[in-house]
């Protein structure tokens, strides 16, 4: 056997067992197959961002190092702690609720409305906008300003400023179920900066600390070069190092916060402005996955553009090329949901034109019976497709809290 085809066979079973690794570690629901199939899929194409051996490595040891937080966990900590203040501060309690429907501000709030924790005259409005709401409290009255994740600690201070204008002699109190260790030193800084018309706290006892991708690799000079170089070449550089230069490397429930670093959810990074991130911002990756599958399957007037523009167009015809389109979206789809997506007749049929992508040379067989793109000019016009398909696949599905408060 020759030793260089051996060699890549260990590799690739290497690779793929780390990418297995990484799947588990990410799912939300663990019997799930189809989530489990979309994350594998999705890990596998965004390799596909790195050439090099050594760079598919340092992007897997970023996602790897990714901390993935979950929504039970959060409320559940925000739940103790808001009993340890109820406990500790009888007296009159008050909480801010940001006007964004989206704000995980808001479904916490919602959350703990439901649960009795507070009364509609509780809510204290904040609006980025118009800023705080003015009510007659008493002096000494508890205020709480609630989220799940504090990145920048930029929104907290912003509020705290607006609290600082229309109330005194209250207790403000900041809990979040997982900070950014930059935030925390932030807002403590803005605390202490000056005297103030209030007394403010941050409640952090057992929350999460989170370090920046800094001080994760402080002692890793290739990783820091690795993700410098990489998320440097972000085309918003206002995001290249996530919000404020936070550089979080943080998910919950599978959706990155913009706070994180941009190879991890932004798509305009590399020499061609066609990342594939491995995690999105507003919609989790198995719900994606479905919405970009209708779109290729029944969709008419965008890909007809796409094939006219096709490298290989000569080759294949319009609906091969809807096949191929949906394999390079879809890594571990099965051959009768492509039979089925595209309406052949036969798994047969489907089956001969996988062939024929494989006799070009545009796909192969890699372990596991996964299909691998290798045509270079494929790879680069499909991920340009896919990130144009991503955004028309977005389109009225943003997350949206569902415990709305009719405020």
């Amino acid at each position: 056997m020759d030793e260089n085809s051996e060699e890549n066979k260990i590799y690739n079973w290497q690779l793929n067992e780390r990418v297995h690794k990484i799947v588990e570690k990410l799912r939300t629901n663990k019997y799930s197959t189809d989530e489990k199939e979309v994350l594998y899929n999705l890990i596998q194409k965004v390799l596909l961002n790195e050439n090099s051996k050594v760079n598919k490595s340092n992007l897997l040891n970023v996602i790897e190092d990714v901390q993935n937080y979950k929504d039970p966990e959060i409320n559940n900590y925000i739940s103790i702690t808001i009993d340890k203040i109820i406990q500790k501060y009888p007296q009159n309690r008050y909480i801010v609720i940001k006007d964004k429907l989206s704000s995980s501000n808001h479904s916490i709030v919602s959350n703990l409305m439901k649960y009795g924790y507070f009364e509609n005259d509780s809510i204290i409005k904040y609006s980025s906008k118009n800023g705080i709401e003015l009510k007659d409290i008493k002096e000494n009255s508890i205020i709480l300003i609630i989220d799940d994740y504090v990145g920048s600690g930029k929104t907290i201070i912003d509020i705290l400023k607006e609290i600082e204008k229309k109330y005194i002699n209250q207790i403000v109190v900041i809990i979040s179920g997982i900070w950014q260790k930059k935030a925390i030193d932030k807002i403590n800084e803005y605390i202490i900066e000056e005297s103030k018309s209030n007394n403010y706290k941050i409640y952090s006892d057992n929350s999460i600390i989170e370090n920046s991708y800094i001080e994760k690799y402080e002692d890793n000079d290739e990783m820091l070069k690795y993700i410098k170089n990489t998320c440097c070449t972000c085309k918003d550089k206002r995001y290249k190092f996530g919000y404020n230069n936070t550089g979080a490397m943080v998910i919950i429930n599978g959706l990155s916060p913009n706070n994180n670093i941009s190879m991890l959810w932004r798509n305009d990074l590399g020499t061609d402005k066609v990342w594939i991130p491995p995690f999105n911002r507003d919609i989790n990756t198995l719900v994606m996955l479905k919405k970009k599958e209708r779109i290729i399957s029944e969709s008419y007037s965008h890909m007809i553009e796409y094939y006219n523009n096709f490298c290989y167009k000569e080759l294949f015809s319009f609906d091969e090329f809807k096949m191929l389109l949906l394999i390079f979206n879809s890594y571990y789809i099965r051959i009768d949901q492509l039979t089925k997506l595209l309406g052949l007749d036969t798994d047969s049929d489907t089956e001969q034109i996988i062939e024929k992508f494989k006799q070009y040379g545009i796909i192969k067989y890699e372990i596991d019976n996964i299909l691998e793109f290798i045509d270079k000019k494929v790879i680069y016009q499909f991920k340009n497709i896919n990130k144009q398909i991503s955004r028309y696949a977005l389109d009225g599905l943003k997350k949206e809290c569902t415990n709305n408060l009719k405020l």
